[in-house]
């Protein structure tokens, strides 16, 4: 923009919090991002490509089980065990999992088990996280969830709190972007590796068991013709129903790596990572540019937005 006398504002946004659905959303929620003409970010991945996918709405709920504490050799029938609940919940819903749409993902951890094993534990709480493709299909898989929960605390003459922690919609996929971008993407050369970090990256793909076919990275993914469901889920989809937005993946780690992994941490920790992080940075740079000096794409891109449920 210095060079060219462009005349526009590009902020950028600090945003916590994403696996937990918990930063963009909020951040959404109070307006933060109305005024943009555009949103651009990017996620971490195994190989360089313009996200065109449609990222799961999904629900991240708490349950907590209150129940009546008591010794559980001398005086078990004067404990209600809010465990005993919990566990209960947790199978009724390994069951629904049959009686649900097959892009349902249903995820629990225990957050609480109480108190030590010889005491009927009077609190309990898991947290669930359950996502769809659909924002209406989570929301009726949830409800579901809650009932669950509603039942076990009946069977075992407990209470449950239900307490929604973040919400958000399925990702907007704006074909007018990600065109723009992907184009653009294809004017800034990848990253090269050096003999040490291909050495690093085989050695993770034999410590971690990856399936590679020995092609450890490659160039520019091309951009599919329809969008792709995708499972995984980002805050970033919440901001896609506000403003246009674009979401570009770099390669931070060698093919085959899976997210969440220590594999992913290991290469994202080193030379691999930061290079990945530095092209996908020019990436936006080159696309913001072009998108600026194309008439009229920020427009057209507001109309498809619009008319995209």
């Amino acid at each position: 923009m210095e060079a060219t006398g462009a005349a526009g504002t590009i902020r950028v946004y600090g945003c916590p919090a994403e696996e937990i659905m918990s930063g963009k959303i909020v951040m959404n929620d109070q307006g933060v991002f109305d005024d943009l003409d555009v949103a651009i970010t990017w996620h971490p991945f195994d190989r360089n490509r313009v996200s065109n996918d449609i990222w799961q709405a999904q629900d991240i709920k708490n349950y907590t089980f209150h129940g009546i504490s008591s010794h559980a050799a001398k005086a078990p029938e004067k404990g209600r065990s809010a465990l005993d609940a919990a566990e209960l919940m947790n199978v009724g819903v390994n069951y629904l999992r049959e009686h649900v749409p097959g892009d349902v993902r249903m995820h629990y951890a225990y957050i609480d088990n109480g108190l030590p094993a010889n005491v009927v534990p009077d609190i309990a709480k898991t947290n669930y996280f359950i996502r769809s493709y659909l924002r209406s299909r989570t929301e009726d898989a949830s409800e579901r969830v809650d009932n669950c929960a509603r039942g076990a605390a009946l069977m075992t003459d407990t209470t449950v709190d239900i307490e929604l922690v973040a919400s958000c919609s399925e990702m907007k996929v704006n074909r007018v972007l990600t065109e723009l971008y992907y184009d653009a993407m294809t004017q800034v050369p990848t990253p090269t590796y050096t003999p040490e970090e291909l050495d690093f990256a085989k050695q993770i793909t034999e410590e971690a068991g990856l399936i590679n076919d020995g092609t450890l990275f490659s160039g520019l993914e091309p951009l599919e013709d329809e969008p792709v469901p995708i499972a995984i889920g980002t805050d970033a989809s919440q901001v896609s129903h506000t403003v246009p937005l674009i979401t570009l993946s770099a390669a931070t780690m060698c093919k085959g790596t899976p997210l969440h992994h220590w594999a992913a941490a290991k290469q994202a920790g080193m030379t691999i990572g930061q290079k990945g992080m530095l092209y996908v940075a020019r990436c936006m740079a080159e696309g913001t540019k072009l998108l600026m000096e194309t008439p009229g794409s920020i427009e057209k891109a507001w109309e498809l937005h619009k008319l995209t449920p």
